[in-house]
Formats: C-alpha cells, structure tokens, sequence
C-alpha cells in the first residue's frame, strides 16, 4: 500500500475528479483547476496541460476523461463540448456535443459514446461520431426512478457497459446498436441491503432524492471493479469497498469484496495485469495505490 497525502500540493492540484492511465502514465483530472496532471507511475509530477478559459483548447467546467490508445479525451461540461489531446498533453480538436448535459464517457475508434445526464430529457447515451461530428441518439431503457447518473465504460467486444451511480446497484450491458443484452441487479448483496433500507426511507419523503451508491467504476480484462458506498451497523457512511465483477457473455457476477484502508475515496482506476487499485479522495487530493489482492 501506498498513501501520497496532499497529492500536487506544490503544483497547485486541488481536486481528483477522474483517474486514467495510458503509455504508463497516470492522469489524474483537477475539476477544480480545470488542468490534468500526468505522473509517472510513482506519481512523480512530469507535467500538466489544458489552461481555463473559453478558447476551443481551453476548459470551463472539466469533469471526466476517457483515452484510447493514444488520445486523451476530456469533458468541459461547461461548454458543452469534450476535448482530445494526445499523450504530450497537445491538443488535437474539440468535438461540440450540443448536450444540455454531459455525463460519463467512453471513446472507441469510431465514436464518442457520452450519457446524457440532463434530467429534463429522456436516458440515452449520445454517439459523437470522431470522423464525420455527427450524432446518433441511442434510447436506453428507463431505470423507473429520479434519472440516475451512469458510469460508461467498453467491453472487450465493443458492447457498452452502463453502471448506475445512484439510486439502485444496476449494471445494463447495451449492444452497439442499442439493444440491451443484460440487465443486474445486485441490491440482493449485503454490502447494498442498509444502504437501500436506507433510500427507501429517504424517498418516501422525497421522491426526488439521489443516493450515490457506486461513485465511480473501473474495467480491465472483462472483470468489473465498483468502488462502493457503504453503511454499516452504527449507521456510519463509508466509501472504501471494492466489488470486483467477472463479466462473461454479458453475465455479470459477483467475485468478492475487497476491503479497503479507512478512507473516503471518490475515484478508482484499477490495472489486474500489474496488479493494483488506484484510488482518490478529493475532500484531501490525496491519492492511495494498494496491492490487487
């Protein structure tokens, strides 16, 4: 295990909103400062690129990232539009996605895939087509409750994997043409049971209330890792559980629990092949990496 508390403190990092790696570096996305930050991966500061403002390379309100080989793609959800740079930190282009709101992302060869989180519209998932900017509106069934936020993330065969953040553990694997191939529900696991009992209350009160269940999901190999919201006996909150997913034609199961330091961490990022979880809190910036049991 290792813990860097006060992560980018003399580089001026005040927040980890997203985790990426990519040509063995990390890239952890600073939400307040509008910058990303490239490390090694002793998280040895090597540099930072995108500056704030308006201009087509420069960001208002950054939120998430995705990379693909060697393009990394950041969300100014601001200004409606997400940005590609390559590994240097150069920019390539700027693709407008015309969104009200802009959610979670994916990128593959073809397309952009982006969830639309504006909850006056109907839950899709938006396809930016890189090489033509055009769109392509892919409906996704209706979860029943207050729009949940999703994490996006891509199978290996190029499906989409949707995991709800809020409100019920549900993960949907869509096919590229949108057909629903699987739909999970995992409220049936004991690390979810106080925490829905919990909700249900809640929403008796107020049918628009939000829970973050899952703030923030990880895919390597086919095998899935939930970084978890967790109330225990004392009715004490918690955001430091794993739940490691085998996913196999489109069955998602559940493997283990994986317990974490004492902590409140908000993002993850986790490499099966080199074995380890990389983890951020952002009420500290402090960034933790422990060995992948």
């Amino acid at each position: 295990m290792q813990i860097i508390e006060g992560f980018g403190r003399d580089i001026y990092f005040q927040d980890i909103v997203d985790i990426e790696k990519t040509n063995s570096r990390f890239l952890f996305l600073d939400g307040v400062g509008n910058r990303v930050f490239c490390t090694n991966e002793h998280f040895e500061y090597m540099f930072s690129f995108i500056e704030e403002g308006g201009a087509e390379n420069e960001a208002k309100g950054l939120q998430s990232m995705a990379v693909f080989r060697d393009t990394i793609y950041v969300a100014d959800v601001s200004a409606g539009k997400i940005m590609a740079f390559d590994v240097a930190g150069g920019f390539i282009e700027s693709y407008p996605s015309l969104l009200l709101g802009i959610g979670d992302f994916a990128a593959n060869q073809d397309n952009i895939i982006v969830y639309n989180d504006n909850n006056m519209l109907s839950e899709e998932l938006i396809l930016l087509n890189k090489h033509h900017l055009t769109r392509q509106h892919m409906p996704l069934v209706s979860s029943g409750y207050n729009k949940p936020d999703r994490h996006i993330l891509l199978l290996d065969e190029g499906d989409i994997l949707c995991v709800f953040a809020e409100n019920k553990p549900i993960i949907e694997i869509y096919s590229q043409e949108g057909k629903l191939l699987s739909h999970t529900d995992l409220s049936y696991l004991d690390i979810f049971r106080p925490v829905m009992a919990y909700y249900e209350k809640e929403i008796k009160h107020d049918p628009k209330t939000d829970l973050v269940l899952i703030p923030d999901a990880s895919i390597c190999n086919n095998r899935l890792f939930l970084l978890v919201t967790h109330m225990d006996e004392n009715s004490e909150w918690h955001s430091r559980y794993i739940l490691e997913c085998q996913i196999t034609q489109n069955v998602i199961t559940p493997i283990r629990l994986i317990h974490l330091k004492e902590g409140w961490y908000e993002s993850v990022y986790v490499d099966c092949n080199n074995g380890y979880i990389v983890l951020g809190n952002t009420a500290d910036v402090l960034i933790a990496k422990f060995s992948l049991p």
